[in-house]
């Protein structure tokens, strides 16, 4: 069995009395054990990028401080005193976890840290406009965030969403702080300094106009919006929080321009450029006719470790052959870590009556309707609805389920992602014939689930085996 260590704060003291789920930490350690995964690849998470202020516990005698504690302002009149103090630390812009573990080892006054967090009614992040996004209520994101935001989240790797759509304002309040960006690339130097093909693609990439400002056009709002319901930064006190409120870095993949339509082979490549980007997500609330470009595409994408949403498309009509074959929405059932969604209304439950729908296509089904609250362009917050909401709300949900399934010590293929969706919804008997089983998402249960099928049943539930990447993939025509 292998489980995760469960500490309420990162113990730096000789007297640990932690345990993990299998064995006792060893009270002689400064440092307590925590899984090398919370930590990401070789430890280079960004602090910064996932976590406001921490909390440190300082002992109020102790007469040799470090880095840490000479960052905080002490409270003159605990010092000397018996006991500990809890203090708010915001870290220097840029801290490393190797460089916090190593500043939390060498000083002998910090007796223990963990994320300082804002509470909330319900467990949601207690922003302004939270009170608009019914959404949140709708797929129970109060109850879910506590299973899903542990003590020792903020040092987990940050999950990165690709929207690729219209883009987005990459100055709103809600979405600047938690922008991807590509470390290798210096910002409108004119050199492709990764060499990765695309110039100046610090943050993502506008295929329609072939440059690296993916920024929204004037009088485009759509990616902004769908970006910020998936991941728009909770705990901030501005605006609302997205499906996934902390933890997410946003790419910006601009296939539209100036345009309401785009090309096939323009969202083809900002598929496959989020793809070998490292996007964890992808966001697909996009549509049109066959494009084999397309799916190859998102096969490509899914093979590369992408879990894939398709919005299911908003003429009302039957996904599938006799109705419409939009795609990549036609795509879902077929390819596995390929998610088809449709909508339904946040305040009154009722299949959205724009949906398209299917027993077989369409896959899941989330809130697209009624209380869809965003942030929108010229740093402003709006509603919009439509299929194109519901799955970026999905999406959040998936990046939180990676990130889980990580937590827990397995990698979280585009398979086991799109199972753990699946299999953790909500039944809806009154939705049959509208989505497959009557699936409606709920977060609450997803954290369940996760919970559940990786850490106490010690084997992973697995799903269909995704072949090996290939820049050669192919997709034959339907």
């Amino acid at each position: 069995m292998r489980a995760m260590v469960a500490l309420s704060l990162i113990c730096l003291s000789s007297s640990c009395q932690f345990k993990d789920h299998s064995k006792e930490v060893d009270n002689n350690q400064k440092l307590c054990t925590v899984p090398a995964d919370v930590f990401g690849p070789n430890s280079k998470v960004r602090i910064s990028s996932t976590a406001d202020e921490l909390e440190v516990i300082i002992k109020n005698t102790c007469s040799n401080p470090g880095k840490i504690t000479e960052l905080i302002e002490l409270d003159p009149n605990a010092l000397g005193k018996p006991g500990v103090r809890s203090y708010s630390l915001k870290l220097p812009s840029g801290t490393l976890v190797d460089t916090l573990k190593k500043w939390a080892k060498e000083d002998e006054c910090v007796v223990g840290i963990s994320e300082d967090v804002v509470i909330a009614t319900q467990g949601l992040p207690g922003d302004p406009k939270e009170s608009l996004q019914k959404y949140l209520t709708y797929i129970n994101a109060g109850e879910a965030y506590p299973s899903f935001y542990g003590p020792l989240s903020f040092l987990r790797k940050p999950v990165v969403i690709a929207v690729v759509d219209s883009g987005l304002e990459l100055t709103h309040e809600d979405v600047k702080d938690i922008l991807w960006k590509n470390e290798k690339e210096i910002e409108a130097n004119g050199i492709d300094d990764d060499d990765n093909g695309y110039v100046d693609d610090v943050h993502g990439y506008n295929f329609a106009k072939a440059n690296g400002n993916p920024s929204n056009s004037v009088g485009k709002s759509h990616g902004t919006h769908v970006a910020g319901l998936a991941a728009s930064q909770g705990y901030n006190r501005k605006g609302g929080s997205g499906a996934m409120p902390k933890g997410a870095l946003l790419m910006t993949v601009n296939v539209f321009g100036d345009l309401d339509y785009t090309k096939g082979s323009n969202t083809a490549n900002g598929v496959r450029y989020a793809a070998d980007n490292g996007a964890d997500v992808i966001n697909l609330s996009v549509g049109g006719a066959f494009s084999n470009t397309l799916k190859s595409a998102i096969v490509y994408a899914i093979q590369k470790g992408a879990t894939v949403l398709a919005a299911a498309g908003n003429s009302g009509k039957y996904l599938g052959t006799g109705g419409t074959t939009l795609s990549p929405a036609i795509y879902g059932s077929s390819l596995n870590g390929l998610l088809t969604v449709g909508s339904v209304s946040a305040t009154t439950g009722e299949w959205s009556s724009f949906s398209n729908y299917s027993s077989t296509n369409v896959e899941i089904a989330a809130p697209g309707s009624g209380g869809m609250y965003a942030p929108l362009p010229e740093n402003t917050y709006g509603y919009k609805s439509g299929t194109s909401m519901a799955t970026p709300v999905t999406a959040g949900a998936a990046g939180l389920a990676i990130q889980l399934i990580r937590a827990h010590g397995y990698s979280a293929t585009p398979a086991r992602v799109e199972l753990a969706l699946r299999t953790s919804a909500t039944y809806r008997s009154d939705l049959i014939g509208k989505v497959t089983h009557g699936r409606v998402l709920d977060l609450k249960r997803l954290a369940d689930y996760i919970h559940e099928a990786y850490e106490f049943s010690g084997t992973p539930p697995e799903a269909e085996a995704t072949p090996p990447p290939s820049s050669e993939t192919t997709v034959p025509c339907p």
